[in-house]
């Protein structure tokens, strides 16, 4: 008889899977004084969201999170390195499940699952992005979507997210890049004196 352990099974009818960036202003924000993020604001409703949306079939996930980012912003998007805490296995390590750092990782930094009322639930996948320094193209977004995207420092983006949750995963992208950033200037410092 199978062992059993606590665990929820949906079918691909009752999920979907979306993914997006926190995207930060620059091609090096780790080399940046001060970190900007982008929001989207819906014209409709007045909300402000972080970009994301639904990945298509046979898509990889950051590609998705990466096409999304972009669709939503206009700005184009490359994935940022950063050094964080993980269950993902690595070549070196192999397969474990204990939670490790890796540096320079390109992985989503959390995930978010949000409960429908329709008993569906919906994957978010969150990256951590850097515009490509190019500016904002128009005319990226989907027919039904009227998002306006802008840079704010990102301790207003923090205030401005009409969601907590978004809030927190700000937060969370912010403290992943300062600390890959002190971890990089730290090296340097090393090399130079060593």
């Amino acid at each position: 008889m199978p062992c059993s352990r606590k665990s929820t099974v949906y079918t691909a009818k009752d999920f979907v899977v979306s993914a997006g960036c926190i995207l930060f202003e620059g091609p090096d924000p780790l080399g940046e004084t001060s970190l900007n993020v982008c929001l989207v604001q819906s014209q409709s409703s007045g909300e402000w969201l972080l970009p994301k949306g639904r990945k298509d079939c046979n898509e990889e996930l950051p590609a998705a999170a990466v096409r999304e980012t972009f669709e939503e912003t206009g700005y184009h998007c490359d994935l940022l390195p950063v050094d964080m805490v993980t269950r993902a296995p690595t070549s070196e390590l192999g397969d474990t499940c204990t939670s490790h750092l890796v540096q320079d990782c390109k992985e989503p930094f959390t995930v978010q699952v949000r409960h429908n009322s329709d008993n569906t639930i919906k994957l978010v996948y969150y990256f951590v992005g850097c515009s490509d320094g190019s500016s904002k193209q128009a005319n990226t977004q989907m027919g039904h979507e009227d998002f306006e995207s802008i840079f704010v420092p990102a301790e207003e983006a923090i205030d401005k997210l009409s969601y907590a949750n978004e809030a927190e995963i700000v937060r969370e992208a912010v403290r992943l890049v300062l600390a890959t950033k002190q971890r990089r200037l730290q090296k340097e410092c090393k090399t130079k004196s060593g």
